[in-house]
């Protein structure tokens, strides 16, 4: 999963309103899903969609009866597209910047590493942790560590990822 923690939204509207931009999140799953998320003028924004075709998706917001649609050429940093929710409409733009850590989800060493574990309050957290499941394992070294996966991975894969870290681990002793 790719999560932009620190993009901008710019939302623009069909009528004569002066367009409004919003700190916001973005991530980008490997099953090409996505979420998009905000603190607007009415609270919290959540929408949630799946990719159409290469960059183009497709999105809902439940609480706010929206639908719309997003473009992104390649790995550019910028989408683009069409939004209506609640009787209105129009476009909107964000600015990805800078990936944050794809395996945390954080920005930095600063913020706690239970941002993105069981302890997450952000709706949009919470959301994502339904399609992940919750995974423990021991190390050689005798460490316990818990982590979450997609829901649908093998057994296989999961058994390397356990490997690797139980390699990661006694690499750390040396």
């Amino acid at each position: 999963m790719t999560i932009y923690r620190g993009a901008r939204a710019w939302t623009y509207f069909s009528d004569t309103r002066v367009a409004d931009s919003y700190d916001s999140e973005v991530r980008f799953g490997q099953d090409g899903s996505i979420a998009v998320s905000y603190e607007g003028e009415d609270g919290r924004c959540l929408w949630l969609g799946s990719e159409s075709g290469d960059g183009h998706y497709v999105l809902e917001c439940e609480e706010r009866r929206g639908r719309a649609n997003l473009h992104r050429f390649g790995d550019g940093l910028i989408l683009d597209g069409y939004w209506e929710e609640s009787g209105e409409r129009g476009m909107w733009r964000i600015e990805l910047g800078e990936p944050s850590d794809s395996v945390t989800g954080l920005e930095g060493e600063d913020e706690s590493p239970d941002e993105w574990g069981d302890e997450a309050d952000d709706e949009l957290g919470r959301l994502l942790r339904r399609r992940m499941k919750r995974h423990a394992a021991t190390l050689s070294d005798g460490t316990s560590v818990r982590f979450l996966l997609p829901a649908d991975i093998d057994d296989g894969d999961l058994l390397r990822i356990v490997r690797y870290l139980s390699e990661l681990g006694s690499e750390c002793d040396d």
